[in-house]
């Protein structure tokens, strides 16, 4: 799966933001007005990722807007091995990863919900599962990863596991 990580590394140097101005991170886990990162667990911001549209023209893509409200359930995807990634045609929502399936979340208030389905990650993308003439498979526009047994027992667990985590939100 080809993502880009969106939780910068343990570095004690705080990212800049894309007007210069650094992100101020607290140990809370939250980053000062100002910035254009939002909130995430262990004291880091989400920097701002630059994408290039098809033209080559450099366009700034936002991150999800989070809030302090946010960051329990983010914490605890974490503890439960999920990574934080994002897809470039997705970059609006943050997404999940674990074992190679990805679920993208959006903010719901004070809560995350899955936007969508959760998918396989394919390529740049994420491929959905969908019944097809030679059976069920994960399909991102021409690219096809047949759906097996074990690849779809494995699914099911990455659905459950995160749906639990979810509505574990207070």
């Amino acid at each position: 799966m080809r993502s880009k990580a969106i939780v910068p590394d343990g570095r004690s140097k705080a990212p800049s933001s894309a007007t210069g101005r650094p992100f101020i991170g607290t140990t809370a886990g939250q980053c000062r007005p100002g910035s254009t990162g939002s909130i995430v667990p262990a004291g880091r911001c989400i920097e701002s990722y630059r994408g290039t549209s098809r033209e080559g023209k450099v366009r700034l893509l936002e991150p999800p807007a989070l809030s302090p409200a946010h960051a329990p359930v983010l914490q605890k995807l974490l503890e439960s091995g999920y990574k934080f990634v994002t897809f470039e045609k997705f970059a609006r929502y943050l997404a999940v990863e674990k074992q190679g399936f990805a679920a993208l979340l959006e903010p719901a208030g004070n809560r995350l919900k899955v936007f969508g389905q959760a998918g396989f990650g394919i390529g740049e993308g994420l491929g959905m599962l969908v019944e097809t003439a030679q059976g069920q498979a994960f399909v991102w526009h021409s690219e096809r990863v047949p759906a097996t047994p074990e690849l779809l027992a494995r699914y099911e667990q990455f659905r459950k596991e995160l749906q639990a985590i979810l509505e574990g939100q207070t």
